[in-house]
């Protein structure tokens, strides 16, 4: 089963870059702080899927373009879902399946990562919204333990 790499570039002048990877694909995103925070909304995703197993839609502002990037569970498997909003229905959305538990693990931990390395300063200088501490926490204490 491929393993999950994912990367964060940023946040810079109100600019995320988001690149996961596996043996099956490549989702690659450049998020806006504005409309919509996709760093608050990554990583409450992350903990919805660890804690119920359901997916919470993030939001990506690409400006132009919104996209949509969703977490799914299917038995020992998490399936990573990219598509984006106003194409039309027989455009297949991108998607990544890897283990769960291995993905999740370094998503939480790459979130963790990201956070310590920008700080909070950082964060509301470049992103302009305060890091999502509890939630990137709340994630990475479910393998920290």
């Amino acid at each position: 089963m491929p393993r999950l790499h994912i990367n964060f570039t940023g946040p810079r002048d109100g600019w995320l870059g988001i690149c996961i990877q596996a043996k099956g694909g490549e989702i690659k995103v450049n998020a806006s702080y504005t409309p919509h925070d996709t760093v608050a909304e990554f990583a409450e995703a992350l903990v919805q899927i660890l804690e119920s197993g359901t997916c919470k839609p993030i939001r990506i502002n690409e400006e132009p373009e919104l996209s949509v990037l969703q977490f799914y569970r299917e038995g020992d498997l998490l399936l990573i879902s990219h598509a984006y909003e106003g194409y039309p229905p027989d455009v297949q959305p991108k998607l990544i399946r890897v283990p769960f538990l291995s993905a999740t693990r370094e998503i939480a931990r790459k979130l963790m990562l990201l956070y310590q390395d920008v700080g909070y300063n950082g964060w509301v200088t470049h992103w302009r919204h305060r890091p999502p501490k509890e939630q990137i926490a709340r994630a990475w204490t479910r393998f920290a333990r």
